[in-house]
C-alpha cells in the first residue's frame, strides 16, 4: 500500500488554500471537495496501519512542494507530510541502524495524518473527524492513559464533547478514577478495552451499547509474583461491569488474575446477554496474595 501522506501531498500542493478568489477553481480543488472522493481518501488513510512519518518542519515541505500548499498556520502545509521518507521497518534493520535513529524526532502515524487533514478546512474537518474518532487510541502509535477515552474527552470543552463522542466505536481506558461523562451519548460505541493496574475504576460513561469488553490486568510473573487484580478487587471490578456495561455479549480477561471460588460462574448468571466469557487466565482460590 502506498503511503497515505504521499498520495495526498501532490494533490494538496496543487491547491492554493489561501486563494479565496471565487472565480478560480482548479480541478484539484473540485476533486478534493467532492464528498465521495474525500470518503475514499480518508478510508484509505484509516487502513494504513503501518504508516509512520517524521514530523518535518514547514520549510522542508515548502522546499518539496512549493508555497502553494498554503500558510504555516492552522490550514497550511502541515496538513500531510509529503516527504520522501520511507516507513521504518524495524524488523528488517540491524541493531546498529537502530542505535543511529534520532529518537528526539517526533513521528506520527495514520492518526497524525488525519489530524492534519482536519486542519485543511471545514469540509475536511467534518469528513476526517469520524475516521479519527472511530478509535481514539489510534491517534498515537501506542495507547496510554493520555489516549484513554475519558482523558481525551475531558480535555475538550464540555460543549464540544458530544461532537466527538458520537463517532467513537472502540474505546480504551485505564483503570484510574476519572471524570464523570455520563451526560454524553456514545451511539456507536460497541467495544471497550480496559487496562487495569493498581486502580480498577471503569470509565464513567453510558456503556449500554457496548457488546465487547476486554480487561487487561497488570500481572508480574517474575519473583515475587504480583497480581494487581486479586479476589476482592475482582469482585469490585465485576460489580462495575454489571452496572455500566450490562448488555455486553463478550468479556475476556486477558492476563492472570485471582478470584474467589465460584465468582466467575455467579457473574455469568448475572449477565443475561453474556455469551462468550473467557476467564481462562483467572485462578479461583480462597486465599489472597
Amino acid at each position: 500500500m502506498a503511503e497515505s501522506s504521499h498520495v495526498l501531498a501532490p494533490a494538496l500542493a496543487a491547491m492554493n488554500l489561501d486563494d479565496h478568489s471565487p472565480t478560480i477553481i482548479t480541478a484539484a480543488q473540485r476533486a478534493l471537495s467532492n464528498h465521495l472522493i474525500l470518503s475514499e481518501i480518508f478510508d484509505y488513510i484509516s487502513m494504513d496501519w503501518q504508516g509512520c512519518w517524521k514530523d518535518r518542519p514547514v520549510e522542508a515541505l515548502r522546499e518539496n512542494y512549493g508555497t502553494a500548499t498554503g500558510s504555516s498556520g492552522s490550514r497550511g502545509v502541515e496538513v500531510c507530510d509529503g516527504s520522501d521518507e520511507k516507513r521504518q521497518d524495524h524488523d528488517n534493520t540491524d541493531d546498529d541502524d537502530d542505535d543511529e535513529e534520532d529518537w528526539s524526532v517526533h513521528h506520527y502515524c495514520r492518526g497524525g495524518v488525519l489530524l492534519r487533514c482536519m486542519l485543511v478546512n471545514t469540509l475536511w474537518f467534518e469528513f476526517a473527524t469520524p475516521f479519527l474518532w472511530r478509535e481514539p487510541t489510534e491517534m498515537v502509535s501506542y495507547p496510554s492513559y493520555k489516549t484513554a477515552i475519558v482523558a481525551i474527552l475531558s480535555a475538550i470543552e464540555p460543549v464540544r464533547r458530544q461532537l466527538y463522542a458520537k463517532h467513537v466505536e472502540i474505546g480504551f481506558n485505564e483503570g484510574r478514577d476519572n471524570e464523570d461523562l455520563t451526560e454524553l451519548e456514545f451511539p456507536r460505541l460497541r467495544e471497550m478495552q480496559l487496562r487495569t493496574d493498581y486502580e480498577i475504576n471503569l470509565p464513567k460513561i453510558n456503556g449500554y451499547g457496548v457488546k465487547v469488553l476486554s480487561v487487561d490486568p497488570r500481572y508480574e510473573p517474575c519473583y515475587p509474583e504480583v497480581y494487581t487484580l486479586t479476589q476482592d478487587r475482582m469482585n469490585e471490578l465485576l460489580d462495575q461491569i454489571a452496572e455500566r456495561f450490562r448488555n455486553i455479549e463478550s468479556l475476556s480477561i486477558c492476563d492472570s488474575a485471582l478470584a474467589y471460588p465460584g465468582t466467575m460462574e455467579k457473574f455469568k448468571e448475572r449477565m443475561h446477554y453474556l455469551v462468550d466469557f473467557d476467564h481462562s487466565f483467572v485462578t479461583e482460590q480462597s486465599h489472597s496474595y
